[in-house]
């Protein structure tokens, strides 16, 4: 299988570089430190198209393909993954969402101002599927009433656009729901104040609550009670830039403790000349490019129409364990340095856990593979 980049996605990965060199990587500590929404780099991001570079050109997006979405990913990761999260939710969680699910209508309605950044997206589903739901939807008329908090959803403060999964109904088995897409500027929706998160602290978390919010029949994403598989759907395609997040993440904390490695003198000599640490560098590397090739496999199986469940569901899995890995031996190179506040590769440690839990833990990753596997 052919990895090599089209001229065109070589082009997209320096401009995406250079982002994040000049733009990101200059304001990622203070974006941490400060728990602030990366604004200015959300504006960049408008400017080039990548808030909508996965939407279709039909509704001003730039309809990008997956591994154009990878090379931005991986990019932006690098130096900023509060910043990177931003991305991923507009263009997977949210616009992803409402292009493969939603009828022409709400993708002629949602989808422009979500490609050009006019407006942001949040996502609001529960962690698991089980048979209680913090947020229910009943009839009303033609229309839907929301009731209840959904916890945790990243985004929510400065999000305008919102796409949330609410129960309209039960079974002898388990509880229905359905998929929603509303304005967070709706009457009844109020975002509540955002957490304490131990990474990506730029990406702002918080409880949105919905006191008996009016929706249109309009609103409905799809089929009545199909919400879960739909979400369904949104994840398995997810795994692909959550996979590679973390292998851009993984490649900056590498190339951070080969150049502090380089740096760093012990008993005369760089550090880099020890075998103990070219072992660790050598691993870490082996690791972060098996990671990557699990990743664009994942991607140009999307691309090509075929089935990708399997290598997305592994590149995520891998990706994102070994991305928290990577961080711990980066910090173990940096040694007492890399626990202080001042060392890139501590803030990596922290954000890199986000991966392994965000839409989907890395043990529902791997029970969807073993399902595949079994079936």
């Amino acid at each position: 299988m052919d990895f090599k980049l089209s001229e065109q996605q070589n082009v997209l990965k320096s401009m995406v570089k250079e982002l994040a060199l000049n733009q990101l990587e200059p304001n990622a500590t203070r974006i941490d430190e400060e728990a602030e929404f990366p604004a200015e780099n959300v504006q960049k991001m408008k400017e080039l198209m990548l808030l909508g570079m996965t939407i279709s050109p039909d509704f001003g997006g730039a309809g990008m393909d997956t591994v154009s979405y990878v090379v931005a990913m991986e990019e932006l990761s690098k130096k900023c993954l509060s910043t990177a999260m931003v991305f991923f939710i507009q263009n997977s969680l949210v616009a992803g969402t409402i292009l493969r699910e939603g009828t022409q209508e709400q993708k002629a309605k949602w989808l422009p101002e979500l490609a050009s950044g006019a407006k942001l997206g949040a996502f609001g589903v529960e962690d698991s599927f089980t048979n209680e739901s913090p947020l229910e939807a009943r009839r009303d008329g033609d229309g839907w009433v929301l009731t209840g908090t959904m916890p945790m959803v990243f985004n929510a403060p400065d999000a305008q656009t919102m796409v949330v999964c609410a129960k309209t109904g039960q079974d002898e088995k388990k509880v229905l729901r359905s998929l929603f897409v509303l304005d967070m500027g709706a009457d009844g929706v109020e975002p509540g104040n955002p957490e304490e998160t131990m990474g990506i602290r730029g990406v702002r978390c918080a409880p949105v609550t919905f006191n008996d919010c009016k929706l249109g029949a309009d609103s409905l994403i799809g089929e009545e009670n199909k919400g879960d598989a739909l979400v369904d759907n949104t994840i398995r395609s997810a795994n692909i830039p959550i996979a590679a997040a973390g292998v851009g993440i993984s490649q900056e904390s590498l190339d951070q403790s080969i150049s502090y490695s380089k740096e760093r003198v012990q008993f005369g000599r760089p550090i880099s000349s020890f075998q103990a640490i070219q072992w660790k560098l050598v691993k870490m590397a082996t690791e972060i490019e098996s990671a990557r090739l699990l990743t664009y496999q994942a991607a140009v199986k999307a691309d090509s129409g075929e089935d990708f469940s399997k290598e997305a569901a592994m590149a995520r899995c891998f990706s994102s364990e070994m991305a928290a890995w990577a961080a711990v031996e980066a910090i173990q190179v940096h040694g007492g340095f890399g626990y202080t506040k001042e060392a890139v590769v501590e803030r990596h440690f922290r954000d890199s856990r986000v991966l392994s839990i965000l839409e989907g833990t890395a043990e529902g990753q791997k029970e969807r593979i073993a399902g595949i596997l079994l079936r």
